[in-house]
């Protein structure tokens, strides 16, 4: 790893432990500094939530458990799934990752991207502007922006009826085979869009089949000797259930699926 990665990691990783609190407020969005206009953040509030989904949610997995209290730290999130025209942006002739087979880019979030793909687009977000610190979201981190203060199965409520879900999420249902141009459906309560379905996306932690180890502030679990990462969300070829804020799976960090990309989290540098 390159040392100005290595400072990237490093920034993103100081995560505190600030007023255990529920903000109320909506999310809004922030300016972008130096780094592509379409690239849109939304102001993440902190709080605390409970991360995880109890034994009588239909769809649940074991590794949805024990239900642990995280605080979470103010931060910033992308409001969409980075898609090919930022990527390209951002990326230019350094690009290095293959088209889709159906070569439909644009605006649809990119797919094919490596977990060490996400942290070369990062690095170069952090030269481009050096007064945030660029990197993927925690896991914990991850659920708490997508619930936006909800416990449902859903962040619209529990309804699985396909026309509700449908209105916020591209899924295996209406996908019509293929990722669909990010921000088309409703976002949630925090403006953020494709959360559930469209694609997974990576998150900074290693996998680890339950929530024992998950750290309480926050920040992201790095344990050694695990051949796996952390994605979250669903994606386009997903069934309702994969949709649940609460459903998690794993991939080894070398793979580059299609159905896989990556949402960006920044917060100011110190």
């Amino acid at each position: 790893m390159c040392k100005a990665l290595s400072v990237v990691i490093l920034l993103f990783s100081i995560v505190g432990c600030g007023e255990s609190r529920l903000a109320e407020a909506p999310a809004e969005a922030v300016s972008v500094g130096e780094i592509p206009p379409s690239m849109e953040f939304v102001s993440i509030p902190g709080g605390t939530f409970v991360m995880g989904s109890p034994g009588e949610e239909p769809g649940r997995a074991e590794n949805e458990e024990p239900m642990i209290e995280v605080t979470i730290e103010p931060f910033e999130l992308l409001s969409t799934p980075v898609t090919w025209d930022m990527w390209n942006e951002v990326m230019g002739e350094d690009s290095e990752i293959a088209l889709p087979p159906d070569g439909v880019t644009g605006g649809h979030p990119v797919t094919g991207v490596a977990w060490a793909d996400t942290w070369r687009f990062l690095e170069r977000l952090h030269r481009m502007d050096p007064g945030h610190s660029y990197g993927l979201p925690s896991e914990s981190q991850w659920e708490y922006a997508c619930r936006a203060g909800t416990t449902t199965l859903f962040f619209w409520g529990d309804s699985d009826d396909p026309e509700v879900v449908g209105r916020y999420c591209w899924y295996w249902g209406n996908s019509e085979g293929s990722t669909q141009e990010a921000g088309l459906l409703e976002p949630n309560p925090w403006g953020l869009y494709d959360m559930n379905g469209n694609v997974l996306e990576w998150c900074h932690d290693t996998w680890s089949d339950n929530y024992e180890t998950t750290p309480a502030d926050g920040s992201y679990r790095e344990s050694s000797g695990i051949p796996f990462r952390v994605v979250r969300g669903g994606s386009w070829r997903s069934d309702i259930r994969a949709l649940r804020s609460a459903y998690r799976f794993s991939y080894r960090p070398e793979v580059k699926a299609l159905t896989v990309g990556f949402r960006v989290a920044r917060i100011p540098s110190p």
